[in-house]
């Protein structure tokens, strides 16, 4: 529903009803988000409080994103991406023990050549902050900033690898 403000108050609302079909949402297995292109990935101090976050939708925790939203990067730009991990295990103090394993090809037609690898990332007691808990529902994102500077120029494909130690499963985007 919505009000126009400059309407006398004895004017009501207008609504708008549209049915919405969802499906069903997938909660068993390793699964990943979709994996959103950014221009930029910075960090936060800490993360926008409730009342400011509908303002600032690509802000996930303290981290914000600036889209790319043309799909298209240049040698001077960085590859930045962030995807969400979906149902990793948890140890008995709700770390995961997690790696992401990224691979460039380069596509020529229906031809892929591998172009490059980046290190592993990997998400566990060691590298995620004490407080952080997936037993407390808190979300694991990967995310990850790349220079394209030895990649030449063309048509590029990421392929993602996401291993969860704690059940070995794989999910592959």
């Amino acid at each position: 529903a919505w009000l126009d403000p400059a309407a006398p108050r004895a004017t009501p609302p207008r609504v708008a009803h549209r049915a919405v079909s969802l499906p069903i949402a997938r909660t068993a297995g390793l699964a990943t988000s979709d994996v959103i292109l950014a221009d930029r990935v910075a960090a936060r101090a800490e993360p926008y409080p409730p009342s400011e976050q509908a303002s600032h939708p690509y802000a996930i925790g303290p981290m914000e994103l600036t889209l790319n939203r043309l799909r298209r990067f240049n040698r001077e730009d960085d590859l930045s991406i962030v995807f969400q991990v979906i149902n990793a295990q948890a140890t008995d103090t709700g770390m995961p023990d997690v790696t992401v394993n990224i691979r460039i090809v380069k596509v020529a037609g229906d031809r892929e050549t591998p172009a490059a690898a980046l290190n592993p990332h990997v998400y566990n007691a060691t590298t995620l902050g004490p407080d952080f808990n997936l037993h407390l529902g808190h979300p694991l994102f990967a995310a990850v900033t790349a220079p394209l500077a030895s990649l030449s120029r063309g048509d590029y494909r990421l392929k993602i690898s996401v291993t969860d130690k704690m059940e070995i499963g794989r999910a592959h985007v």
